[in-house]
This record gives structure tokens, C-alpha cells and sequence, in this order.
């Protein structure tokens, strides 16, 4: 019983990591400014980032020049066995068609803040980035 009490000793000084900060033992293998950085939320943000074009259509160029594996970026299954299969050409393509529409027909324009509500489907992934890019 007495090595038993000991777990619960050691189990009282371990502290789990709370937030979005990275675990202790990721932050050992970076430089030491860069762990101080990730600590205090100091990384070098750029004014001006925007998801949908600084990500996906880097990641449609990759896919293009045939410099990215055949994955696809978004693999839906539905529950019933049907599967929805997306490249990075196609999720950066079908969200500009879903911006246009935002823009041209409803009248979103920059700063609004828009309200989407759908169940868990793949479309949801459209309309998302599809604000984000309007």
C-alpha cells in the first residue's frame, strides 16, 4: 500500500497544460526566444491573413504543379457509407462561387458579421471559407 500512496504523491505534482499553449516537451526542442514567444501569444502575426487565400490557394498552386500528394484536402463520410471527396483546387473553386453569391446577390460586404447555422455536412466547410473570402 505504501508504493501505492507514493503514485498518488507524484500524480499531485504534475500539472496538466491548459490553454492553447504547446506541451512542455514541445517547447524544449525550440529555440529558447521562439518557446518565450509561444508563451507570451509574441509571434510575428501579419497584418493582414486571410485563411482561405494565404492557405488553401497555396496548397491548390502545390496540388497544380503536382507538388502535393494525391489526398484530398477535405474527406467526408456520411454515416450511411457515402464519402464526398475534395482537392485544394476544388475547396478554394467552390467557396469563390459560394463569395460570390454572399456578395453579389445578398449583399455581404467586408466587416459584416454573418450567422451560419447547418448540421455537420461538408457544405458547411463552403459557406465558411466562402465568408471568409467575401
Amino acid at each position: 500500500m505504501q508504493w501505492l500512496m507514493r503514485f498518488w504523491v507524484l500524480r499531485g505534482i504534475h500539472k496538466p497544460s491548459r490553454g492553447f499553449h504547446a506541451a512542455p516537451w514541445q517547447l524544449s526542442s525550440q529555440p529558447l526566444s521562439e518557446a518565450v514567444a509561444a508563451r507570451r501569444n509574441n509571434h510575428d502575426v501579419p497584418e493582414r491573413f486571410n485563411f482561405a487565400s494565404c492557405v488553401l490557394d497555396y496548397w491548390a498552386q502545390m496540388e497544380k504543379k503536382g507538388k502535393r500528394g494525391p489526398n484530398p484536402a477535405c474527406w467526408w463520410v456520411h454515416s450511411q457509407g457515402e464519402e464526398l471527396k475534395w482537392s485544394f483546387r476544388e475547396l478554394t473553386a467552390l467557396p469563390r462561387r459560394v463569395a460570390n453569391v454572399l456578395t453579389q446577390t445578398c449583399g455581404l460586404q467586408q466587416g459584416d458579421h454573418p450567422a451560419l447555422i447547418l448540421p455537420q455536412v461538408p457544405e458547411w466547410w463552403l459557406a465558411t471559407l466562402g465568408c471568409i473570402q467575401a
